[in-house]
């Protein structure tokens, strides 16, 4: 055959985008998997906050309600979502901690679909990443956040599916998500809501005067409220009904008032405090978290200016999609100057969302010239500057650490290991305990001073499996030290006569006095001793584990 004649090679066929697609999100679940549940048994045991959650938890499964048998100031479905979990898993802390992972590979899986849906698989991909790698610190402890993170997050993509496509069935299902996060933390659900609906109002407003926009945006607004109210007005009505007043009392009355007094939080500003600088690594440390807590407001900005400079060259959809995104941040921003808690975490993964949406429509204007190309990659430069160095460091602690590990025991906790010698001396505590009582003795968990209340060990409580003499297992400041609630819990002591009592000193004297004097000029109802005079009338020291303080009844 001649040469000519041979048969050639067939071309290469071009990769079905489908199973592109596919094999990215595929791609993004793994990864995010292994970045969320790294050494998720190995690490720090908060006594605090995963005592809050577990303890509310079991306390449901018993019967108690939240509000009225137990004080908290958290969202209920929290807690009934760890309950049941319990009730098919069985107690144990890596159970809530699963559950948080778990929840936390859903709300990447959808901040994948939302930022995929305004950019290419590749920046959906990348920024995915990222914000698993910064939500990782956040997600390995289950609380609220997880949980109303995927609400909040599915709102946001029900949203943006209702802008590109106009079905009305996204904005109720907007709402609905809404509603979910409502009961899971109320404020976040909040704020998601009331961005979600300004959004709504700011993209009619140059044609609200039309009869037809106007109807259509009743329209929108009736299926949006159909779905905030169809889970929220239920879930509360009928806690309304079983709580009564400690309902107001817990969530609204004292967040309201007295709440932002209790635990001050200085929100960092962008100018570092160079006298912390005293090495290049809190030099780096310094100004990465300077960024960090900066980046969020300077990205709404950004996407301000960005939209009013292009707004007559965005499609509607991506224009009321960036809005919505940009709305959520100063709400966020406003929370966190009250107290930071987790809303770092979210206006960084809002501002991920932004960034990624942006590209978008700017990578065609900086890939024509040098200078923005250039300016764009160390704009990107300081991005994962403030964001990586953090969550990278408490994915490495574990390994770089010195301290000796052990591994804790007791049958709800193991095999977690930690470094935190208070873990190990609370866990030691714990065992004394339940070698003297039997599984039907009521136990208290307080604080050597609680004239002064920062943080309490509820943790202990889940750890005793005993029953817990009083109404507040969670010691919040604000609360615990005012005299009319010590006198409720001395009541409580008094009616459950515990044998054993375990007071924790997380401060040394100095420290509490210095924040004494301080709460006594915002709220100078605090301070009460009362309940630390009835335990020292009525209980003894008999053994002390580090900071753990084990008392026993004194004989009549």
């Amino acid at each position: 055959m001649p040469f000519e004649e041979w048969p050639r090679p067939a071309a290469p066929r071009a990769p079905d985008p489908v199973t592109v697609h596919r094999l990215a999100v595929l791609t993004t679940t793994l990864l995010v998997v292994c970045v969320l549940s790294w050494r998720i048994t190995d690490g720090q045991v908060h006594l605090d906050q995963e005592g809050i959650a577990t303890v509310g938890a079991q306390r449901i499964l018993h019967g108690d309600v939240p509000y009225r048998d137990f004080w908290t100031i958290y969202a209920p479905g929290n807690f009934y979502v760890l309950a049941a979990l319990f009730a098919v898993f069985g107690y144990h802390l890596l159970v809530a901690r699963l559950a948080s992972i778990a929840l936390a590979i859903v709300a990447m899986l959808l901040f994948f679909c939302i930022v995929r849906r305004w950019s290419s698989l590749l920046i959906a991909l990348a920024a995915t990443i990222l914000a698993a790698t910064v939500l990782h610190p956040a997600a390995r402890f289950y609380g609220s956040y997880p949980t109303v993170l995927v609400c909040i997050l599915g709102a946001i993509l029900a949203a943006s599916a209702y802008f590109h496509a106009g079905r009305r069935r996204w904005i109720f299902t907007a709402g609905f998500a809404c509603s979910l996060a409502v009961i899971f933390k109320h404020d976040v659900g909040g704020y998601v809501a009331l961005a979600i609906l300004l959004t709504l109002l700011l993209r009619r407003l140059p044609a609200s005067r039309a009869v037809s926009i106007a109807v259509r945006l009743r329209d929108e607004l009736v299926s949006y409220f159909a779905g905030c109210v169809i889970v929220a007005v239920p879930v509360y009505g009928l806690l309304l009904i079983t709580a009564g007043p400690f309902l107001w009392e817990n969530l609204v009355r004292f967040p309201l008032t007295d709440f932002p007094a209790t635990r001050p939080e200085a929100y960092p500003g962008p100018i570092p405090d160079w006298s912390a600088c005293t090495s290049p690594a809190r030099t780096v440390e310094e100004l990465s978290e300077r960024l960090r807590f900066a980046m969020p407001t300077l990205l709404c900005l950004m996407s301000i200016v960005w939209m009013l400079v292009r707004r007559s060259r965005m499609e509607n959809a991506h224009r009321a999609s960036q809005l919505l995104v940009t709305m959520c941040i100063p709400f966020f921003w406003m929370a966190a100057h009250v107290q930071i808690n987790t809303h770092i975490y979210t206006m960084t993964l809002l501002g991920i969302m932004l960034t990624a949406i942006v590209m978008k429509d700017a990578a065609p204007l900086i890939i024509r010239q040098r200078t923005r190309f250039i300016g764009s990659l160390a704009a990107t430069a300081l991005c994962l500057g403030a964001w990586l160095p953090r969550p990278a460091f408490e994915m490495l602690r574990p390994i770089l650490r010195s301290d000796p590990v052990t591994t804790l025991a007791l049958p709800r906790i193991h095999p977690i290991r930690t470094d935190q010698s208070r873990c190990v001396d609370a866990e030691s505590a714990v065992r004394y305990v339940r070698r003297n009582t039997a599984p039907d003795d009521p136990v208290y968990v307080g604080l050597t001073r609680h004239d002064t209340v920062i943080i309490s060990a509820p943790l202990l409580y889940f750890l005793l499996q005993r029953p817990i003499a009083t109404r507040y297992h969670e010691l919040h400041p604000g609360i615990v030290d005012t005299l009319p609630v010590q006198e409720e819990i001395t009541r409580s002591l008094s009616d459950a006569n515990p044998r054993f009592a375990i007071l924790w000193e997380p401060f040394d004297n100095q420290t509490l006095d210095r924040i004494k004097a301080s709460r006594l000029r915002t709220l100078p109802d605090t301070g009460a001793t009362r309940l630390d005079e009835f335990l020292d009338e009525s209980y003894e020291e008999v053994e002390r584990f580090g900071r753990f303080v084990v008392c026993k009844r004194r004989s009549s």
